[in-house]
């Protein structure tokens, strides 16, 4: 399996574009820790959720997905986009990245640090001119993997992607239906057939589980966004499927 059949998997397998962009994330971790250049330079490599002193920097993903430590000590923030080959790097996404690797953070030391590099990782060779203008001279400085580097690296891309396939997951709620309006592409199977899992012994509906305290009651918010509240550059990253908005609680 090469590179390009793993990003393909990635598209057709992923539940969603978080999930597609998660997989990317952890194939990049291990690709940093293998791909000799890197693997001689860096003693740690994290997933921005696992990176220590993310709380500093904001706790919340603003644009930096791994954080690596070289051998010296010091840190550098990346990003990673999974994009169609044919994309385009715009400047508003790097501001994003760019603005919180220059921000400060407390290092297990107690010493106030920054981040000594930064390193973008994409799926494609495009950049926009002014992305690219961003970039320039910036401090810290950046430097970049795109589509060609990674097709033509000496990992073992297969032997990555072992690493991270075979994991199996529970989904728990309260419908079919309900998990089917996410996983449109999705086997689902059932356990009604009585000759493969025997009969039922208990039942307990949702309603009375959480009564119980044995299960968390949920809300669905269904937000609905008019385009001329939109900036022009936020329409068209949508439309290219570039980007995930979120809704965080403060």
């Amino acid at each position: 399996m090469n590179f390009n059949s793993i990003l393909e998997q990635y598209r057709k397998q992923s539940l969603s574009e978080r999930d597609k962009g998660t997989r990317f994330e952890r194939l990049m971790q291990l690709y940093l820790q293998t791909e000799p250049y890197y693997a001689s330079r860096f003693s740690k490599v994290w997933m921005w959720d696992e990176f220590p002193f993310r709380k500093d920097l904001g706790g919340q993903d603003t644009g930096i997905d791994l954080v690596a430590q070289t051998t010296h000590g010091a840190y550098w923030a990346i990003q990673c986009k999974c994009y169609q080959e044919s994309a385009t790097i715009n400047k508003a996404e790097v501001d994003s990245f760019l603005t919180t690797a220059g921000r400060s953070f407390m290092n297990d030391s107690g010493m106030t640090t920054k981040f000594e590099h930064c390193l973008w990782i994409s799926t494609t060779n495009h950049w926009g001119s002014n992305a690219e203008e961003a970039i320039k001279n910036h401090t810290p400085a950046v430097s970049r993997i795109s589509l060609f580097h990674l097709q033509n690296s000496s990992v073992d891309w297969d032997k990555l992607e072992q690493g991270l396939s075979g994991e199996l997951v529970l989904f728990l709620v309260p419908s079919i239906a309900l998990l089917g309006q996410t996983l449109e592409e999705m086997v689902l199977c059932s356990m009604d057939d009585k000759k493969l899992y025997g009969e039922e012994f208990y039942h307990i509906g949702f309603g009375e589980a959480v009564n119980k305290g044995l299960l968390s009651d949920y809300k669905v918010l269904v937000l609905t966004v008019n385009e001329n509240d939109m900036t022009a550059s936020a329409q068209e990253m949508v439309s290219k499927g570039q980007v995930e908005f979120e809704v965080l609680n403060d």
